[in-house]
């Protein structure tokens, strides 16, 4: 490789004092041949002596001839130059292409030669400390056996003295149990003779005193019956609160609560001939007030015409006809099933008075109708609706005996009513009818409010529902002080008095009673 190099360098040399030697050349037959009076030729030259005609024409030919040799000169060593050079250039490239790929072979190896001591230092200092922390991982775990080592010789100490020690436990407990057992027998024995002298004796003692034995118990039992009469008359002595006691009205005579449904027929009397019968129904609420069968409810569930504005105007100017003797009517006692699938009044399943007939309307409070002036319609200007007073009643009558009877307070006037102002009530029944019953069972759903005022009328803040008209109105000593009527607002609810149901009873069974006094006859 170093004898290449060399070569290479000497060539280029060579070819540079090649060139070096044609510039001087050129540069120093330039100077001869320039004019007198040029700057750049030399002194020696500027300062010569004038030449003779003959020796200037002869220097002239001789110039001439010199410039003509020196031009050829010149050529041939343009020539020879030109030669050597492209001579030279084609061992010079060669020179390049070998020093350039033998620089690129030789790079890799030479870096690695270089690098070859840093690696070797590299991988010693690595071993050093690998070798170093292994060192000191076998120190750290030899010391750490040398521990383990100990600590467990000092635990097998520790249990050998333990089991040392236990067995001289073991040992003193077994004869502490022999002892103890050789002890008990003779105490078993004893107990044994104890034991059968006393059932001796109480043979004995029974045997003795069976007869005043009974007579103890029987006086035990009867002071046990007296003491728990007390107890249960202190219970209802003691102060309830109202939703106690409305809650164990509920609870009590729950089943004596009706729900009604009634439907009758009407007509459009503008449609003459052609007119087609059209039904219209309603839901209420009634009670037992009477083991015999007698149910309580508004007289507007019964006969809503004649309480409906709207229909008794309709009547007046002739626009529509109402089929009294069509009116439907079905009762179900609470707790029984009042619909079908889909929703609809079971008919039949309860009592009613047009499939099964075991349902009368057994009385009604007479009828006050008020005069009522209007524009409507062309046929009329008045027409005739029921007054909303105490009349709201009406009387059922089902076929059976031993109804749940709802307990009514005693009074003969609203002035003797056990009721008073801000006194809690609550009100029972059916609100929004066949709505209302989401499983198809007649369930009675309670109010609970307060007492406004008690005048003719009871005044109440329970809320009060279509649907609930007829329904009982319980006091605060869980009895029926009146009858849920009709609204005003949604805390305002109007109920008639219980003494107008008692009148309306008295005068039912009366009826009755007369009119089987006259059959009999």
């Amino acid at each position: 490789m170093d004898s290449t190099r060399g070569d290479a360098r000497h060539e280029i040399a060579w070819e540079w004092a090649e060139r070096r030697g044609a510039h001087l050349l050129m540069e120093f037959g330039r100077l001869i041949s320039a004019p007198e009076g040029n700057p750049q030729k030399p002194a020696h030259i500027r300062t010569a002596s004038f030449p003779t005609l003959k020796e200037t024409g002869r220097a002239l030919r001789s110039k001439n001839t010199q410039e003509e040799r020196d031009v050829s000169g010149k050529n041939e060593v343009e020539a020879t130059f030109s030669d050597r050079r492209r001579a030279a250039e084609v061992p010079m490239d060669s020179a390049r292409r070998r020093m350039a790929k033998r620089t690129l072979e030789s790079a890799p190896r030479s870096l690695l030669r270089r690098s070859l001591p840093y690696l070797n230092l590299l991988i010693a200092l690595g071993l050093s400390f690998g070798l170093s922390g292994v060192t000191r991982r076998i120190m750290d775990t030899e010391r750490e056996n040398t521990a383990l080592e100990l600590e467990l010789v000092q635990a097998r100490g520790e249990l050998e003295g333990i089991v040392f020690d236990s067995q001289r436990q073991i040992e003193s407990l077994d004869g502490w149990a022999r002892h103890v057992q050789e002890a008990r027998r003779g105490d078993i024995e004893t107990y044994r003779n104890f034991v059968e002298d006393l059932r001796n004796r109480l043979e004995e003692i029974e045997t003795k005193n069976l007869r005043s034995t009974t007579e103890t118990v029987a006086i035990f039992r009867d002071e046990l019956g007296r003491l728990q009469k007390r107890i249960e008359s202190d219970l209802e002595d003691r102060p309830q609160s109202a939703a106690e006691v409305f809650r164990k009205f509920e609870a009590a005579h729950g089943k004596g609560l009706v729900l009604i449904y009634t439907e009758f027929d009407y007509y459009k009397l503008r449609e003459g001939k052609k007119a087609r019968r059209r039904t219209m129904a309603g839901w209420g609420s009634g009670f037992f007030v009477d083991e015999n069968g007698y149910i309580v409810t508004n007289k507007h569930v019964v006969q809503p015409w004649k309480f409906d504005a709207d229909l008794a105007a309709l009547i007046s100017m002739g626009e529509i006809r109402v089929d009294e003797n069509s009116l439907r009517i079905a009762c179900w006692e609470a707790g029984t099933r009042a619909l079908d699938e889909a929703g609809e009044p079971l008919i039949g399943s309860g009592w009613d008075n047009h499939i099964r007939k075991n349902l009368t309307v057994a009385i009604q409070a007479p009828d006050h109708f008020k005069i009522v002036d209007s524009e409507l319609g062309q046929y009329g200007s008045d027409y005739r609706v029921h007054k909303l007073d105490n009349n709201d009643l009406a009387l059922l009558k089902v076929e059976g005996e031993g109804f749940h009877a709802l307990p009514l307070a005693t009074c003969d006037s609203a002035a003797h009513l056990p009721l008073q102002k801000l006194d809690p009530v609550m009100a029972l029944g059916f609100p929004r009818g066949q709505n209302g019953l989401e499983s198809g069972i007649a369930e009675s759903s309670p109010s609970i409010g307060t007492v406004r005022k008690v005048e003719d009328t009871i005044h109440i803040t329970a809320s009060i529902i279509p649907g609930n008209s007829g329904g009982p109105l319980v006091g605060p000593e869980g009895k029926v002080v009146g009858v849920v009527t009709r609204i005003y607002s949604e805390t305002l609810g109007i109920c008639i008095t219980i003494d107008h149901v008692r009148d309306l009873l008295e005068r039912a069974k009366a009826s009755r009673s007369d009119a089987a006094h006259t059959s009999k006859k």
